[in-house]
């Protein structure tokens, strides 16, 4: 995965020095003549100017991402942590839908139910189907051992309570 990062980083740097060099041929006018000054100036010169600003950009842009970078990693595995520890987690869920609520369950002990005014949309595609919160939380419904009659039965309560995307 290092060499994605390094690729990415690369991109960036040399688009950064492209719209460097852009702009200083851009912005360089000969008023007398009406003429771009950049047109006569040698390629190393465009070169050796536009790699200055861009090196020091590429380097806060690399500095950030070692500050920030940690830290949104540690986030994800403290997160993925906790997923692996929480049996909740890996627990067979029934999905139970009426016109007035969405139920979650579990087991007897763990469910979550809410009304259909806590969810903004639904999306479907072949194999799940995501039902997203006003929030932007996302709780995902595996379809693949549904027939085609309950998936069907599905989609005509959900169309009834939330707009399809």
């Amino acid at each position: 995965m290092g060499w994605v990062k390094w690729v990415y980083q690369s991109l960036m740097f040399l688009s950064v020095w492209g719209a460097v060099v852009a702009g200083m041929v851009a912005t360089r006018h000969d008023s007398q003549f009406g003429v771009a000054a950049g047109a006569g100036v040698p390629f190393s010169t465009l070169l050796l100017t536009g790699l200055y600003p861009a090196l020091v950009i590429w380097f806060l842009y690399s500095l950030v991402m070692q500050i920030v970078h940690p830290r949104l990693s540690r986030v994800n595995a403290s997160r993925l942590r906790v997923y692996r520890s929480d049996p909740s987690c890996h627990c067979e869920t029934t999905l139970t839908l009426t016109p007035e609520r969405v139920r979650f369950q579990c087991s007897e002990e763990c469910f979550t139910q809410s009304g259909w005014n806590t969810y903004d949309h639904w999306v479907e595609s072949k194999s799940i189907l995501l039902l997203v919160t006003r929030s932007g939380a996302r709780r995902i419904v595996n379809l693949n051992e549904l027939s085609e009659g309950k998936r069907e039965e599905l989609r005509e309560i959900l169309m009834a309570a939330l707009p399809k995307r």
